[in-house]
């Protein structure tokens, strides 16, 4: 079953949480009904009361499927896209100063653009025409610390997401 997907190029709205694409967000999918997806979607998160926006992508490669009689599983499937903080208009900076929690306020690189790569799983239900999924998330930060360190623990340098994704 590598490789061999058994759905139909469809449009779908994405509308979800978490996962480095917002606390909150929501946008379009497109999956060619073979082996490939394609999503962008705008999202928000509050940093110190003010809400904050997003853009983002990806692109996804189906790799491993299986479809039964009313569901298709989408067990696994490895994206890469990016993230484009948009600019604030009260201050005209992309970030405002990092939250007290980390060591300094120029903790993060003030960058508008990051690079995501995912790990994910879909379950798409054809009788109710809506799909549920899981991704794990990690942006390119995350892989140059998490090599850089010698606290190896996943946990902080990735970021879980889930999704629901309504077909047209």
């Amino acid at each position: 079953m590598f490789f061999c997907s058994q759905g139909f190029s469809a449009w779908s709205t994405v509308l979800g949480t978490s996962g480095f694409f917002g606390q909150y967000y929501l946008g379009g999918l497109y999956d060619n009904g073979g082996y490939f997806q394609g999503e962008t979607s705008i999202g928000s998160y509050t940093v110190g009361g003010a809400t904050r926006w997003q853009l983002n992508t990806m692109f996804r490669g189906i790799v491993f499927e299986h479809t039964w009689d009313a569901v298709q599983w989408k067990a696994l499937t490895l994206g890469a896209g990016f993230v484009y903080a948009l600019i604030d208009l009260k201050s005209n900076k992309y970030f405002s100063r990092s939250p007290r929690e980390y060591p300094d306020s120029g903790y993060y690189e003030q960058t508008a653009l990051r690079g995501v790569l995912e790990l994910s799983s879909q379950i798409y239900l054809k009788k109710q025409n809506f799909s549920l999924a899981y991704s794990i998330r990690v942006l390119d930060r995350g892989i140059v610390a998490y090599n850089n360190s010698t606290n190896n623990d996943l946990r902080f340098y990735t970021s879980a997401g889930l999704a629901v994704i309504f077909n047209f």
